[in-house]
């Protein structure tokens, strides 16, 4: 989503693909299922750990010693999170697209505990690389249960 006219062309260029507006912001619609990216520095991967997961909260809690989502609530953080008695993770990873970097800065926001638990590797090899990082960022049918027990589908991105 963007809400900028001039991105949406674009990125419905690059993509073969359309735009529309839905709630104020224009929406670029393809058949693409990957996207080639590329992460420039260590410091666009950054996990916070937040009562509010996603909500734009200020209330953030506080990391343990290594910054890891691990640290702040023990083995049962999914739990205690999800009971609202202690945080949950919120993961940012700023990205550029490989097929027009000077299109600008993206960013891909997830409350996902996965991506929370995979920032350590994914800031060291985005380090590794002394230069910009390439890779995918692509979606794919995923399936779960609630905490409920009720069954869902969802695209999840990997």
């Amino acid at each position: 989503m963007t809400d900028e006219l001039s991105v949406a062309h674009r990125l419905a260029g690059l993509f073969k693909g359309s735009y529309e507006e839905a709630g104020g912001e224009l929406v670029v619609l393809t058949g693409w299922d990957r996207v080639r990216i590329r992460v420039d520095s260590a410091g666009q991967v950054v996990c916070r750990m937040t009562t509010a997961p996603l909500s734009g909260s200020s209330e953030e809690a506080i990391a343990g010693a290594s910054g890891h989502p691990g640290d702040v609530v023990g083995p049962d953080r999914k739990a205690v999170a999800r009971s609202g008695r202690g945080p949950g993770p919120v993961t940012s990873v700023g990205f550029r697209l490989a097929g027009d970097p000077g299109l600008g800065l993206f960013l891909l926001r997830s409350g996902g505990w996965a991506l929370a638990d995979a920032v350590p590797a994914l800031r060291e090899a985005v380090a590794a690389a002394r230069g910009p990082a390439c890779g995918s960022l692509w979606l794919r049918p995923g399936e779960f249960t609630t905490p409920e027990g009720y069954p869902g589908l969802a695209l999840i991105h990997t």
